[in-house]
């Protein structure tokens, strides 16, 4: 397990028995982090977090992100965004990478993890994980999502940042592989267990009415971009 007391670092913890509780040894603590769920999926333990994270990395270092504290720059340069921790080992934790694109300037502009939202900056918090069989599962939580006018231009307030909605999210997202999921439509009407059993078993899954775009499980990464 990972645990924290307060606001500091999650440090990771072994048991043999499910009563005493240690340390595991050598293990690095992960910090301005808030950790969402935490599943063990194909051999490999799964931290789901919200966080922000700097690019902003010396030349030559052996990373090119590290997580910072959001209570400053949440509305700034660095905004909250939902990212996966992971390790084989509770010894050595990793942050995967996400999809990125270049921009006119050569620079890499990270895209979102397609159940986080659809922009920059939104994410979701208070879902659940859990691992069925060769599946992994997303399910539901709470979604924080930009206002925006009939242009899709994000509304900002009287100070100038980005007005924020919370939306309570009633869908189920799966992954076959690490970690990228398919969204599945489960709408207030199937989520029933025969409504799930039947999404799960269908041939293809039933497209949604709102346009999350579908991506097949991928491979875990490590945070580290092309030279």
């Amino acid at each position: 397990v990972v645990a924290r007391v307060q606001n500091s670092f999650y440090n990771t913890f072994y048991s043999e028995n499910g009563n005493d509780w240690l340390p595991v040894p050598g293990a690095c603590a992960l910090s301005h982090i808030e950790v969402q769920a935490a599943v063990v999926y194909r051999s490999r333990m799964l931290l789901f977090t919200v966080g922000c994270h700097s690019y902003d990395i010396p030349a030559g270092a052996r990373r090119y992100e590290k997580a910072i504290d959001c209570s400053v720059e949440q509305d700034g340069p660095f905004q909250r965004e939902n990212r996966i921790y992971y390790s084989s080992d509770g010894v050595t934790w990793r942050l995967s990478q996400r999809p990125f694109r270049l921009s006119q300037f050569l620079e890499p502009e990270f895209m979102q993890h397609h159940w986080s939202g659809k922009r920059s900056g939104e994410y979701r918090v208070g879902y659940k994980v859990l691992v069925h069989h060769d599946s992994l599962y997303l399910i539901g939580g709470q979604q924080k999502i930009t206002f925006v006018d009939k242009f899709d231009n994000p509304i900002l307030d009287k100070d100038g940042k980005v007005q924020k909605q919370d939306l309570d999210a009633m869908d189920m997202w799966l992954s076959k592989g690490l970690v990228d999921l398919l969204l599945l439509c489960v709408q207030n009407s199937d989520l029933t267990t025969q409504g799930i059993i039947d999404a799960m078993q269908a041939a293809t899954s039933p497209e949604c009415e709102f346009g999350f775009s579908k991506l097949p499980g991928g491979v875990l990464q490590d945070a580290i971009l092309p030279r």
